[in-house]
C-alpha cells in the first residue's frame, strides 16, 4: 500500500510539474507581451509628447488630455497659415495692380451680383488661385513645416510641393509680360 501511495505521490508530482512548467512558460509568454505593449506604450507617448511639443499644444496633467488639444491647436495653425497665404496672394496682386482700390475690394463681392456672375468669376478664378497658392505655400515652406519655422524665399518645400501636387512649374510665378521668375530672393 505504501509503494502504491508514493507511486501515485510521484505520478501527481510529475504531472504537477508539467502544469508548473506549462504555467511558467505561459507566464514567460505574458510577461514578453506586457514588456512589448509597455514599450509600445511608452514610444507612442513619446510620438504624442513629439507632436504636441512641434505644434506647441498647452501642456496639461496628462498626454491623453494634450492630445484633445490637438484639434483646436491644428485649427488655430490653418488660420494663422491661411491668412499667411491670403497675405501673399493679396500682396502679389497689389504689386501687379497698386493702384487697386484695397476699400471696395475688402468689402467683398460687388453688391448686386447676379448668383451666375459668383460662380463665373470663382471658376474664372480658380486655376490662378490654385498656382497662387501653390506659389505661397512653396515660397513660406509650409508643407516642409505646417508649424511654420521654414525661411520664406528660401525654396525649402519643392520636393514636398511636388509630391503633394501642389507646385506648378517648379514654385515660379508669371510676372506681368507673361515672363516666369522664381521666388524672390529675400535678403
Amino acid at each position: 500500500m505504501v509503494v502504491g501511495f508514493v507511486a501515485e505521490f510521484d505520478k501527481q508530482i510529475a504531472e504537477l510539474q508539467v502544469d508548473l512548467q506549462s504555467s511558467e512558460t505561459k507566464r514567460q509568454h505574458l510577461a514578453a507581451e506586457v514588456e512589448t505593449r509597455a514599450r509600445e506604450v511608452h514610444e507612442l507617448m513619446g510620438d504624442i509628447r513629439a507632436v504636441c511639443d512641434r505644434l506647441g499644444v498647452a501642456l496639461v496633467p496628462t498626454q491623453a488630455r494634450r492630445l484633445l488639444l490637438v484639434p483646436g491647436r491644428a485649427r488655430e495653425l490653418a488660420m494663422v497659415q491661411s491668412g499667411r497665404v491670403a497675405q501673399q496672394m493679396v500682396g502679389v496682386i497689389l504689386a501687379h495692380y497698386p493702384n487697386l482700390d484695397k476699400e471696395v475690394v475688402g468689402e467683398g463681392w460687388p453688391p448686386g451680383l447676379a448668383d451666375e456672375a459668383y460662380e463665373r468669376f470663382e471658376a474664372e478664378a480658380a486655376p490662378l488661385a490654385e498656382r497662387m497658392v501653390a506659389n505661397a505655400v512653396g515660397e513660406l515652406g509650409l508643407l516642409d513645416d505646417p508649424a511654420g519655422g521654414a525661411s520664406p524665399g528660401d525654396g525649402a518645400g519643392d520636393a514636398s510641393l511636388l509630391a503633394h501636387g501642389l507646385l506648378i512649374g517648379a514654385a515660379e510665378e508669371t510676372r506681368a509680360g507673361g515672363r516666369a521668375e522664381g521666388p524672390p530672393v529675400q535678403e
